[in-house]
């Protein structure tokens, strides 16, 4: 049996074992992290009005975005849930009001409050990359593979710069079927980041699901992610071992 496709929504070295808090590292059990939305970026775009076509943020909403911000990179979702409430309170007809309390909703555990936010933010703004993104992770959680490849290819499309987006993409193609095109997502990825460990990680599972088994594609990219920083995974060493002994 082998390891599950993993991910995260930051690099560091224990990338690969990262969960949700409080959460064991369960083997075969496919987990994903919020993609926080960055409102420094969604700050600027807001003040020109007229060439983003978003309405304008008072400084009380800017402030309550900036206080929401703090919090959601400190782990105090509770409250940055409260400053994004705000938010949407000061500025609902902005996307990123809905987008970042959708996101903190994510990291809650609040899913189905999560996803309507998310949604909302795409239905004001369907540009919102990043909310996108997290959608897709909601639906392929929620084994809705359709709506989440339509999700996460349109992160793809508004974004193909973004390493993140077509790993994601690659593993939920992956669970529909298609290894070819999980594995293109993949490589595309690294593509992307030579050093992101997880795409790395994951590429490496896949080849060994070829038949017969890329053994040695496998192994490089295993200990490429290794290299990076990833943790050893018992179940991948057990199966490179007994491949490499038959």
């Amino acid at each position: 049996m082998l390891p599950s496709f993993h991910f995260s929504c930051r690099r560091s070295p224990r990338a690969l074992a990262i969960q949700f808090p409080g959460a064991p590292r369960p083997v075969l059990l496919l987990t994903f992290c919020a993609s926080i939305i960055f409102l420094v970026g969604c700050l600027l775009r807001a003040a020109d009005p007229p060439e983003s076509g978003l309405p304008a943020l008072s400084e009380e909403a800017k402030s309550s975005a900036s206080r929401g911000l703090a919090d959601f990179q400190a782990g105090k979702f509770e409250d940055a849930k409260s400053e994004f409430q705000k938010m949407t309170e000061l500025a609902p007809t902005h996307p990123m009001s809905w987008a970042n309390l959708g996101s903190a909703e994510f990291r809650l555990g609040e899913i189905p409050q999560a996803e309507e936010h998310l949604k909302k933010a795409v239905r004001l703004d369907p540009t919102a990359q990043q909310a996108w993104l997290t959608l897709g992770i909601i639906d392929y959680q929620k084994n809705d593979l359709y709506a989440g490849l339509a999700a996460l290819s349109q992160a793809v499309y508004l974004d193909p710069r973004d390493p993140k987006a077509h790993l994601y993409l690659g593993v939920l193609i992956r669970k529909c079927g298609w290894l070819q095109g999980a594995e293109d997502e993949m490589r595309k990825a690294i593509d992307l980041d030579e050093q992101y460990a997880e795409a790395h990680f994951n590429l490496a599972v896949l080849y060994l699901e070829r038949q017969p088994p890329a053994i040695e594609l496998a192994r490089r990219h295993y200990y490429r992610a290794l290299k990076l920083g990833a943790e050893h995974d018992a179940e991948l060493d057990r199966v490179l071992k007994r491949i490499e002994t038959n």
